[in-house]
């Protein structure tokens, strides 16, 4: 009666187990759970792309949840791209009121703007959704295949999380220490859908945050811009990251997969999480490339009629930005010279909202993939028609050389007098491409389901 009971336990125990992780991961197969604790097939598509050092590309979703407005709306969108041999990492932001086509329905695609995608794709009742999204991991995958569809960057894997299961999620791992940058008070931050406002206050410094308090950095939007909150969720993404370091993979797991139920949804598959999981302890998140897409380099602003706003690519077919993304790893060596690179202004033919210029946009992408670069004076009086590469001929200088020519789309030029650095004077065959002129002036009149 014992060995009875005790097996009836272990059923019921391994039922709720298999219950819990497909409600999370519905591709899951029972064989994936046979084979959980075993050694990693060597012919796992994961584990060749890991062992090959491949890049891997994983969507992270925030949506609002049960009780919000609008609860399958993904206000935080953000790209982790990892090569898992050698630590490189790169965390960019999408900014959610970007205008995008959503491959919705069949034969053509939907306008509306970014963080509607997994919306449409958890309405499998709608009659005018494609087949392909009417699956229990369809949202994640509409949203997933749109996000592919605007970087050119294949999303490999994604994950929603809403409110509720990101604060269970920081709890689980006892909060996580954040060094904040910047003062955050914000005086009306909405607790709940009541509508219900509190005051929260952020002083800078390094600080321990519980789920709560990380959900309030990362959400708050009254007191500073856009671009800024996608900041703070870069970097509550990265302490994240710093925290799951040190936590045990069965740590907790069944509260948590109860906690969780309903909150979180992936296309990954359990043997899938262990390989990631495992393969980010080798990032070097002191290293991580953090992007924000924003008002500042890839997209403008514009209203719309009735109220409220949309981003749109400055260049007006997200080619720059595919070109950025498509870089946005670089090799650690190269970086690792760190190679003084000037980067200069040759023309005045361009678009930039404000007193920005090509160079200075120039300046803080590259900085943010972690080369060395300044902002070189300026030489919009000579016209440049075409970008202008000097390089050093010492071989560290040359292999910087290299990558900047591929980058800028513009052979280099040897010049031994420059020695130990590069210097680009850019043309107007680079800023007439990434900054069109005259790209300010259009106002979005189209119709469509922009919500």
């Amino acid at each position: 009666m014992i060995a009875i009971g005790v097996l009836a336990i272990l059923i019921i125990s391994a039922a709720g187990l298999w219950t819990g992780i497909h409600n999370i991961a519905p591709r899951t197969s029972l064989s994936d759970l046979v084979s959980l604790g075993g050694p990693v097939d060597k012919n796992d598509v994961l584990a060749a792309r890991i062992q090959h050092d491949e890049r891997i590309n994983i969507l992270l979703m925030a949506r609002g949840g049960a009780g919000s407005d609008n609860p399958d709306f993904t206000d935080t969108m953000l790209i982790l791209s990892i090569r898992p041999r050698s630590g490189e990492s790169a965390l960019v932001s999408l900014p959610r009121f970007l205008l995008v086509d959503i491959p919705a329905t069949p034969g053509r695609d939907v306008p509306g703007r970014l963080y509607s995608a997994f919306a449409l794709g958890a309405k499998p009742d709608n009659p005018n959704l494609r087949s392909s999204w009417k699956t229990a991991t369809g949202p994640g995958d509409l949203a997933a295949a749109t996000v592919a569809e605007v970087t050119h960057l294949p999303i490999d894997y994604w994950i929603a999380i809403d409110v509720r299961g990101f604060r269970t999620i920081v709890d689980v791992m006892d909060g996580i220490d954040l060094t904040v940058p910047a003062t955050l008070d914000d005086p009306s931050y909405p607790v709940d859908e009541t509508e219900r406002r509190i005051h929260i206050h952020f002083n800078p410094g390094r600080q321990r945050m519980d789920g709560e308090r990380a959900l309030q950095y990362a959400r708050s939007r009254l007191s500073s811009s856009e671009a800024d909150r996608s900041a703070r969720q870069e970097l509550v993404m990265v302490g994240i990251l710093e925290k799951l370091r040190a936590l045990k993979p069965g740590t907790r797991l069944l509260s948590l997969l109860g906690a969780l139920q309903d909150r979180l949804l992936t296309n990954l598959r359990p043997n899938e999480m262990r390989q990631l999981f495992d393969a980010q302890r080798q990032l070097r998140l002191s290293e991580i490339h953090r992007v924000t897409v924003d008002s500042t380099n890839f997209v403008d602003e514009r209203p719309i009629p009735g109220g409220g706003e949309v981003e749109l690519p400055r260049d007006g077919n997200f080619a720059a930005l595919q070109h950025y993304l498509a870089f946005a790893l670089p090799d650690r060596q190269l970086l690792a010279a760190q190679v003084p690179v000037s980067i200069s202004d040759g023309n005045d033919d361009y678009h930039l909202p404000g007193n920005q210029t090509p160079a200075q946009v120039e300046v803080d992408l590259l900085h943010r993939l972690g080369w060395n670069v300044s902002l070189g004076p300026s030489r919009a009086s000579l016209r440049l028609a075409r970008t202008r590469l000097r390089v050093g001929d010492i071989t560290p200088v040359v292999n910087t050389g290299q990558w900047m020519a591929a980058y800028f789309a513009d052979p280099a030029v040897s010049d031994a007098s420059l020695a130990r650095a590069v210097e680009i004077t850019l043309g107007s065959d680079f800023t007439r491409r990434i900054f069109p002129t005259g790209a300010g002036s259009a106002v979005i009149r189209g119709s469509g389901p922009l919500s």
